[in-house]
């Protein structure tokens, strides 16, 4: 069988890692001394990191981040006050498999959006899917969906992610409609899934 009909019938099959790793396979020599065995997992393996990065990709997009932070890009300086060890421990996730819930606190301005959009990516690395809202949007628009007749759609939407982060939550009062919202929506993922 040429090459060119195994690079079209990958392509058909959708299998764009494994056809990425045997264009790689065709184009180094250092493939030419591999066993069969060892060829076909340099396949699997290439097909199952594609998977992965796409599945990465989606979680990224859905979760919606103020900020492209990264846990390793958190400046742990005296001024700001940021425990390593306890940032460490939370990077980890284990609070989140625990469903456990996160509350940072602090002045305006000191990054605490940041911290968590880091921590939320830690989170996305581990294949947890995470959304990010700010609080009084989100609250705006679960009203609209409750007006419209949507909000089982919505509220479906909120209950699965494994981590919703809610970003200025205190900031300002909350109206009694919001208030009732939000209380449905802490209850319903209390010890099912986690928030920050």
């Amino acid at each position: 069988m040429s090459s060119d009909n195994i690079k079209t019938m990958l392509s058909e099959l959708k299998l764009n890692g494994m056809l990425q790793s045997y264009l790689t396979q065709i184009s180094s020599r250092a493939f030419d001394e591999f066993c069969r065995d060892e060829v076909v997992e340099h396949l699997a393996v290439g097909e199952i990191q594609y998977r992965r990065d796409r599945s990465q990709q989606r979680l990224y997009r859905t979760a919606d981040f103020k900020h492209k932070a990264q846990p390793e890009d958190m400046i742990f300086s005296p001024e700001r006050k940021i425990d390593k060890a306890k940032m460490t421990e939370l990077i980890t996730g284990d609070w989140i498999g625990r469903n456990e819930n996160l509350l940072i606190d602090g002045a305006t301005g000191t990054g605490k959006t940041w911290v968590g959009c880091a921590i939320g990516a830690s989170a996305i690395r581990r294949g947890m899917s995470v959304r990010y809202f700010r609080t009084k949007s989100l609250l705006r628009e679960m009203s609209l969906a409750m007006r419209m007749g949507k909000s089982a759609k919505l509220k479906s939407a909120l209950y699965k992610p494994g981590l919703i982060i809610l970003d200025d939550f205190g900031l300002g009062t909350i109206d009694v409609e919001h208030t009732e919202y939000l209380l449905d929506l802490l209850d319903a993922r209390t010890n099912v899934n986690s928030m920050m």
